[in-house]
């Protein structure tokens, strides 16, 4: 018995011994769930989160995790707040509570436009930020896709880190260091003729083919990394030894780009791939409406390697690019029927302000913003008759 007594008194003991370090716990109720967010117990193995609804009996044990941070998918009805808490132990490999949170309240809750807009956009700034590839910082091609890194697609997570510096939701500091090691890892990765590849190995900068003869250099998605670049420049303007360095390597990148070797000969366009093994068997000249409007606006800007600005009319807006139909009571100026793909509207105008801007034919302003209302009407028609997915799912 007295063994048993002893062995009691230890246990206890050892549940409430800690590290000295507190346990401070965060939360924020969003339209269908709550996220959590704490700081690491340096001894700690891994959390236990626990909950408990408004109309719950008392707490009970959520999930454990060695994450950092938790987004309690609760649903909710479509009217309703609806309230719960939360707080977390810091556990040990044996299960031993290091340290307790205070409890904390957060109420799930219909968002306003410009919270979900808010939440999005956070959201998506983590995935390029916490989920840049650790040896490049570049942005991985998908999720669970490793070592295979995208070059547009950094771009976009480049324009997305100044987005994240401008919101708080990083420091400047944080933001610089992570472009200077992505700019840092672009001067060594492959190049063709100052053009990057669409996928590279996020450890060496290697080539990784996108498809069998696309080997080589990638125009557009060149483009897409260059206007995130530029952009980056144009933002980091303070006089610092980083953002002074990081704004000259930008500008050797930018300088590098030879657009006028993907002209092909002078002919005319601009072509999208060229591969050192395989020249122009790729033969995708740049033509038409699509998202590859800011290759032909950078290659006419361009200091070093220039295509003359005739190749907008030639080569992009050559055969096909006039629309000037009307669907549900919206004009389309330029591109394919009803549009094409929603992100012609999206990827080019990333770094290209359309507000007031326009041509022989068009106001690009105009364009995306009917694109885009073409694209919702579509939605809303519902032409095919899919079956309503709220309502099936019982929303």
């Amino acid at each position: 018995m007295l063994k048993f007594f002893f062995s009691f008194i230890l246990i206890t003991l050892c549940s409430t011994i800690t590290d000295g370090q507190a346990l401070i716990l965060s939360g924020k109720g969003y339209d269908m769930h709550t996220e959590l967010n704490w700081n690491s117990v340096s001894t700690a193995d891994r959390y236990q989160i626990w909950r408990k609804a408004e109309d719950d009996p008392g707490y009970s044990v959520l999930t454990e995790t060695r994450k950092l941070r938790l987004q309690d998918w609760t649903g909710r009805d479509l009217q309703e707040d609806f309230s719960y808490q939360y707080y977390i132990y810091a556990l040990s490999v044996t299960g031993v509570v290091l340290e307790s949170s205070d409890t904390i309240d957060a109420v799930v809750a219909p968002s306003s436009d410009d919270q979900f807009l808010d939440m999005v956009q956070e959201y998506t700034f983590r995935y390029f930020y916490e989920y840049g590839h650790p040896t490049s910082g570049m942005a991985r091609e998908r999720l669970g896709s490793d070592d295979i890194v995208t070059t547009g697609g950094t771009g976009f997570g480049i324009m997305a880190l100044i987005v994240g510096v401008h919101r708080g939701y990083i420091t400047r500091e944080e933001g610089v260091n992570r472009l200077l090691k992505i700019v840092s890892f672009l001067q060594f990765a492959d190049r063709f003729h100052g053009v990057f590849p669409h996928w590279m190995n996020g450890k060496t900068g290697d080539v990784i083919p996108f498809s069998t003869f696309d080997n080589g250099g990638d125009l557009v998605e060149t483009a897409f990394l260059m206007e995130g670049l530029l952009s980056a420049r144009q933002y980091f303007n303070q006089n610092l030894i980083t953002e002074n360095t990081l704004r000259d390597v930008i500008t050797s990148l930018w300088e590098d780009v030879e657009w006028d070797h993907y002209s092909r000969n002078d002919s005319g366009v601009l072509y999208w791939h060229w591969s050192p093994n395989f020249g122009w068997q790729m033969n995708f000249p740049l033509r038409g409406y699509n998202e590859a409007l800011i290759v032909y606006l950078l290659a006419i800007a361009s200091p070093t390697h220039p295509v003359d600005a005739d190749y907008y009319h030639s080569g992009w807006a050559g055969a096909g690019y006039v629309n000037g139909n009307t669907w549900y009571g919206y004009k389309l100026f330029v591109g394919p029927h009803l549009g094409g793909p929603l992100f012609f509207a999206h990827y080019s105008f990333m770094g290209f302000d359309p507000r007031n801007i326009k041509d022989a034919y068009a106001n690009y302003f105009d364009q995306n913003r009917n694109h885009t209302l073409i694209n919702r009407s579509w939605c809303i028609d519902n032409p095919f008759n899919y079956e309503d997915i709220v309502k099936t799912a019982g929303g």
